[in-house]
């Protein structure tokens, strides 16, 4: 049997509502058909009271309550539990991408890290695709000296004049 998990309960629900709302929440479905309708507003009504409620407080009272401010990855992520999987799969990847494209912002913007990834970039484009060192750029001999030696012999043998 296939259970579809439950989205965490937000702050704003956690405000407009209470212990007592989800009770009546829960009752809703036992209760008479002409019930349900009128039993199903008036603890909206309520929520929506309590809503009111906590957002016409003083504002000395929210600048103690005021959060710090957030990048949008923690948005994101905030919202992440109340979607469904493959909607959670794509936000994920969305997320790994935005955390490389930071991790290369903060590489590049680094003091000294300009002759770092040079060297590295450098490195990298050295290597052939078995491995081993190329010749640098601009030279036609290789980093190997047995290999130089035998292409000396081979250029040597071609330009030979044949004897006739």
């Amino acid at each position: 049997m296939h259970e579809e998990s439950t989205p965490p309960v937000t702050e704003l629900d956690r405000i407009a509502g209470g212990v007592q709302l989800q009770i009546l929440k829960a009752l809703i479905p036992f209760m008479p058909s002409g019930s349900q309708r009128a039993l199903a507003v008036m603890i909206k009504f309520m929520e929506l009271k309590n809503v009111l409620s906590y957002y016409s407080r003083t504002p000395a009272m929210e600048a103690c309550q005021a959060a710090p401010p957030m990048d949008f990855s923690t948005v994101l992520e905030s919202i992440r539990g109340y979607l469904p999987a493959d909607r959670q799969e794509a936000l994920d990847q969305a997320l790994s991408m935005m955390q490389t494209m930071e991790l290369m912002k903060e590489l590049q913007n680094a003091p000294g890290q300009e002759d770092f990834m040079n060297a590295m970039f450098g490195a990298f484009q050295a290597q052939d695709p078995e491995g081993e060192p190329n010749a640098p750029t601009g030279s036609k001999e290789g980093a190997h000296p047995e290999r130089r030696r035998d292409d000396r012999r081979e250029l040597d043998e071609q330009s030979e004049p044949e004897a006739y």
